[in-house]
Formats: structure tokens, C-alpha cells, sequence
């Protein structure tokens, strides 16, 4: 076994509320609630869950986006957040980001050789030579052509200018990369190609993901093992094979049976949940789902629940399989 390459010990997220002060509500925003999870060398971890759980936040504030309210951040055994200018610079390069929308990532007004060489231009590596080969590699990477290097964003498609935002990331040679949902903005023909495009990448440098997405279908053919979060908090963890078999979590079961491409794998007792998720109408004591599962008992709504292992290397945060 080797070392973790991430580890997020009870990290935490607030924001402060926009509410009146003579509002009851909440004065903070919980987005990260004391999350706890790591990543191995070379494995790829999906994190899933409804827009709103937290899920951006928490891939920001390991990247360093945002500041953390409490917890740690280590990667390579350093705490990141505690590393300040010249050493945190220098660990930062091992850890890139693909964002979301690849349009609003990209500025406009530079050509595709200078996005993807500006990271080589910041971090003042290599000959200006050097740095013209490895964007030309780089490009050729990621399945767009030479010429493509001389273009201006608006001159290209969606998928392709993920492409570049792929290449972009890679130019520094990272270990580790955090996918912020990189397929939901395209076409679904366009996603599968990308997909397959970061699968054939992390054969070839043998990095680490973070693979955020809010549909479990497409972490379900990228992933090693699976995070679900709710409303800041992770409540099951799981290999894909056994969260797909058997969801343990009433969350994880409606995930599954909303999602048609999954629909009939496993055991989903829960096919229909009213209500959405909110910050501002969650539970202040207890489980944090307890609003919305049909499931609920008295215990639920006034015992927070604590992620517990259920079998090899199975956690679920639920009372209904508390021993």
C-alpha cells in the first residue's frame, strides 16, 4: 500500500449569509461540513451529487481557490493551506484544474498557444523553445492539430476548447487533477469523447483525479471509487462496483433511480424524494437529510449520523445501518 497522494481531514467550507440580521435563519452557509477522504497514486475518485451540495466548493478549496474554515489539506504529506508563498507555488504545480465551462476559462483576446504556454510563462520554466515544443506536444495530446495553436477561442467548438483547457492543465505535468464537472456544458456525443480522452491521458502520465459531476452515469465509467455528498457532507463512500451493486444511503438510491442509464442496477428502495436541496431549510440538529427521506425515525432527526464502514471499504453515514 502506498502513501495517499490527497488527504482532506474535516475540511470545512462556511460562507457568510446575504440574509437581514433579524432573520432565524443561519448567519453561515455550511458548503464543506467536515469532509474527510483521500487519493491514491494513479486513482480516480468520483464526487457526485445534486448542484448545491458543494461539490465545486470543495474541489476550489483543495486547489486553493478559497480559503478552508477549519481542517487539512495534505498533499504529499505537506499541508497545503499552511504553505505560503514559494513553497506553496512549487507544490501548486503538481495540482491543476479543468473547469467547467471551457468558454469562461479561456480569455478571448489570447491565442490557443498562449493559454496553454501561460503556465509555463508564470511558473519561468524552460527556453522559449522548449516551451513552443511542449505546447505543440501538448496540443497533439489532446487530438487537435498544429494549426489549431493560432486560433482564437470563438474560432472553435465546445469540446474542443475543452481540449485546450485539458492541455492547458497538463502543461505543467501535474499529479493531480481536479475535473469540476469538464463534460456537463457539452454535447453528449462531445462528452464521451472527452471522457475517453482523460481516460486514455491518465493511462499514459498516470496521474490522479477528482471527477465532480452531478450524474452518476458519467462517474460511473471514469471512477475507482465513488465520494456522494449532501449539503456539504460526504455520506457514502464506496468502490463503483459496490455503490452501483448496492447504495446504501437513501440519497445514493435516489441518485440511482433518477438517473435512466442506471436505472434497474442494484437494489434502490427509494425511487421518489419531495422536497430539494436547500442550505437555508436544512435541519439544524440531527441528520442532515432527515427532511426529505421516507425513511426517517425519530433517532435520525436528532442524532447526527457519522460515515461507518458497512463492509470492505463501504461507508455510509445513515442510522439505518448503524449496529
Amino acid at each position: 500500500m502506498t502513501d495517499p497522494l490527497l488527504q482532506v481531514k474535516h475540511l470545512k467550507k462556511y460562507f457568510r449569509n446575504s440574509t437581514s440580521r433579524f432573520s432565524k435563519a443561519e448567519k453561515w452557509n455550511k458548503a464543506i461540513d467536515g469532509v474527510s477522504f483521500s487519493v491514491n497514486p494513479g486513482e480516480t475518485v468520483g464526487l457526485v451529487g445534486e448542484s448545491g451540495c458543494g461539490k465545486s466548493t470543495l474541489g476550489r478549496t483543495i486547489i486553493g481557490l478559497y480559503r478552508p474554515t477549519a481542517g487539512k489539506i495534505l498533499f504529499s504529506g505537506e499541508e497545503l493551506p499552511t504553505l505560503g508563498g514559494r513553497s506553496r507555488k512549487t507544490l501548486s504545480k503538481r495540482i491543476q484544474l479543468i473547469f467547467q465551462d471551457p468558454a469562461g476559462s479561456l480569455n478571448p483576446r489570447r491565442t490557443i498557444r498562449e493559454a496553454i504556454i501561460a503556465p509555463l510563462l508564470i511558473h519561468r520554466l524552460h527556453s522559449s523553445s522548449q516551451r513552443n515544443k511542449i505546447v505543440e506536444q501538448l496540443i497533439v495530446e489532446v487530438g487537435l492539430d498544429l494549426y489549431h495553436l493560432d486560433r482564437y477561442p470563438h474560432e472553435l467548438s465546445g469540446g474542443q476548447k475543452q481540449r485546450v483547457g485539458i492541455a492547458r492543465a497538463l502543461a505543467l505535468e501535474p499529479d493531480f487533477l481536479i475535473c469540476d464537472e469538464p463534460v456537463s456544458a457539452l454535447d453528449v456525443s462531445v462528452q464521451a469523447q472527452i471522457i475517453n480522452l482523460l481516460q486514455d491521458l491518465k493511462k499514459k502520465f498516470g496521474f490522479s483525479y477528482l471527477f465532480i459531476s452531478h450524474d452518476l452515469s458519467v462517474v460511473y465509467h471514469v471512477s475507482d471509487r465513488v465520494l456522494v455528498m449532501y449539503l456539504g457532507r460526504i455520506v457514502e463512500i464506496a468502490s463503483y462496483g459496490d455503490i452501483y451493486r448496492e447504495p446504501l444511503h437513501p440519497y445514493t438510491q435516489l441518485l440511482m433511480s433518477s438517473n435512466p442509464v442506471l436505472t434497474g442496477q442494484g437494489t434502490n428502495k427509494v425511487t421518489s424524494i419531495e422536497g430539494e436541496l436547500s442550505h437555508k431549510t436544512r435541519p439544524t440538529v440531527g441528520c442532515s437529510f432527515s427532511d426529505r427521506c421516507p425513511m426517517v425515525t425519530d433517532f435520525c432527526k436528532k442524532n447526527e449520523p457519522e460515515l461507518a464502514e458497512q463492509g470492505s471499504n463501504h461507508l455510509v453515514a445513515c442510522h439505518l445501518h448503524s449496529t
